[in-house]
């Protein structure tokens, strides 16, 4: 396994441990405690991070296919859609049943969404290493 499809893995792992803590948030109930949501929002922002960063380097590297930037774009969107509807639950005036159904699905679509990007990504870099090695 490389560094990138490492990164690509511990990014795996902090979205599973997001959306863990995001569970237990919601079966804690309000008000949230400051430890277990900070924990929650830590993780996400981290799993954002690293995901963008990892992305970066493999575009940076160039010839990616189209496929894999619209997945990879996908991701990003659902991401983003996470981000703002957590936001949005997290004012009791703007939690709304539509944000927090949505805040529901989304990581299910997120988690395949970046196992697809996952995949493509790494036949890429897969593939450019067999070119290299000709």
């Amino acid at each position: 396994m490389n560094t990138l499809t490492a990164r690509f893995m511990v990014s795996g792992l902090l979205f599973v441990f997001s959306i863990v803590t995001g569970i237990w948030l919601r079966n804690s109930g309000r008000p949230f405690g400051d430890i277990l949501f900070t924990t929650h929002k830590l993780s996400a922002v981290a799993t954002v991070i690293l995901i963008g960063w990892s992305t970066y380097r493999i575009y940076k590297l160039g010839d990616l296919p189209e496929t894999s930037i619209l997945v990879v774009a996908i991701t990003g969107a659902l991401f983003l859609v996470l981000a703002v509807t957590g936001a949005l639950l997290t004012f009791d005036k703007l939690a709304s049943q539509v944000a927090l159904r949505i805040h529901q699905i989304a990581p299910a679509l997120a988690l395949t969404s970046m196992g697809v990007s996952i995949y493509l990504l790494s036949v890429v870099d897969v593939a450019r290493q067999i070119g290299a090695a000709k």
